[in-house]
Formats: structure tokens, C-alpha cells, sequence
């Protein structure tokens, strides 16, 4: 028997076993690229993952006024994103757009790797509930905690809403970076040394991108939390 037709199928199936992994982010479209669905494309891409984006909004240049998208573009956006089967998705901006129909959404087709970034926190409680059900991760900047305990109280009042886990990142503690992790009551700490560089615009939504990719690839969530706060210093080290 020839061994062509008979092999074509088995190097089909090592090529999609090899295949990069598939981020779904939802979130505003910026005007520049250092923020927002194209900033978080960079990331993936850097992490050796693919990306699908669902934009909410237009932001036309940075401190502007968000335009929210017609719903029916964004809908089609995100099922389209959905259809192709992501190991992970990332939720940012949502502007004005109907966030339990997003969540019925994620709920339905989804994988468990839901992260939320920050801006969802800004949402009413009401509003962002459905979200925080569903959510692997959610991620809270620190500002202006300084102290450990400071962590603990911040992740406890999202836990209260119904977040299963917590992680309250770029705590900067006596000269360190800390990120602290509650995942259903179970505490891991990452400290890391305060790297001295500049600023880098978009470097904490990467953060959050970053442990999207690293959860979309298999990692646990510890193994993912700590992956992202080393891709951070990674970017500072290299300067972009």
C-alpha cells in the first residue's frame, strides 16, 4: 500500500498538535498600537500564540473618549473569534457593549482560561457579576497597597463577588515587585527585583495578555501568574 495518502491525515493531525496556541482578546481598538486588541496581538504573537480579536470600541488617540461599536459588529466579531475554538480568552474594555450577552457567550463556548484585565473592575458590580462567575483569573493592579495585608484586603473584596481567583499584581514593597495570588483561598507570592528602566506604555495590559498566552498553553495558573511577571521584566530588560 503507497504511504502517501495513508500519512497525509497523521501529519495533519501532528501539525494542529504543534499548532500555536489560539487567544481570543476582547477589548478597545486604539488609534496608536501600545495599547488595547493590536498591543495585545504584539504580545501573543511575542509568546508564540495566535490571536482573534472581538473590538468593543474605537479609542481615536490615547486619553480619548471610547467609541463603542454597533453591537451587531461586535457580536459577529466575538462569535467568530468563539468559532475558531480558543485555549484561552482575555477580556478587557468593554465600553457600552452587553456584557451578559458576552457572558452568556463565553459561558456557552468558551474555554475555562477566562482572563479579566482591570477594566472590568471598573464596570458597576451589577454589570460585571455574570463575568466575574465565569472567570478563571481576575486581575487587580495593587496601587497604592504597601503591604501584604494591603494585597490580602483587595483580593478579598473581589473574591467576595464571586471571583475564584485574585491576582493582585505590580506591588512595589521595599525596592520589589510583588504579585500576590489567591486562587480559591490558596495564597502564592511572586516577588521579583524592581527593575530601574523607563516607562513602558501598555507594559501592565501585556501583563495580563501574557498570562493569558501562558494559560492558553497548558500552564497552571501558578505556572502562568509567574510566567507573566517574568515576561514583564523581560520587556523591561529589552526596553520595549
Amino acid at each position: 500500500m503507497g504511504g502517501g495518502p495513508r500519512g497525509a491525515p497523521v501529519l495533519g493531525c501532528r501539525a494542529a498538535l504543534n499548532a500555536p496556541p489560539l487567544v481570543l482578546t476582547i477589548g478597545a481598538l486604539h488609534s496608536g498600537a501600545t495599547d488595547g486588541i493590536v498591543a495585545d496581538a504584539a504580545v501573543l504573537l511575542d509568546l508564540d500564540c495566535r490571536p482573534v480579536t472581538a473590538a468593543t470600541c474605537l479609542v481615536p488617540h490615547p486619553g480619548g473618549e471610547p467609541v463603542p461599536f454597533p453591537p451587531a459588529l461586535f457580536g459577529a466579531a466575538l462569535s467568530g473569534g468563539l468559532a475558531e475554538s480558543p485555549r484561552a480568552t482575555r477580556v478587557g474594555a468593554l465600553a457600552d457593549q452587553d456584557v451578559e450577552q458576552i457572558a452568556a457567550l463565553l459561558a456557552a463556548r468558551a474555554p475555562d482560561a477566562i482572563v479579566l484585565a482591570p477594566e472590568v473592575l471598573a464596570l458597576p458590580a451589577a454589570r460585571r457579576a455574570p463575568l466575574l462567575a465565569l472567570a478563571r483569573v481576575v486581575v487587580v493592579r495593587a496601587g497604592d497597597a504597601r503591604d501584604l495585608p494591603g494585597l490580602e484586603r483587595i483580593a478579598s473584596r473581589v473574591r467576595e463577588e464571586g471571583a475564584r481567583a485574585v491576582l493582585c499584581a505590580g506591588a512595589s514593597l521595599r525596592g520589589r515587585v510583588i504579585d500576590r495570588l489567591d486562587e480559591d483561598g490558596r495564597v502564592t507570592v511572586f516577588d521579583t527585583s524592581r527593575i530601574q528602566a523607563p516607562r513602558i506604555p501598555g507594559l501592565a495590559a501585556s501583563h495580563v495578555t501574557a498570562l493569558a498566552a501562558h494559560l492558553a498553553r497548558g500552564e497552571s495558573l501558578v505556572r502562568a501568574a509567574e510566567a507573566a511577571q517574568r515576561y514583564v521584566g523581560v520587556r523591561l530588560r529589552r526596553g520595549r
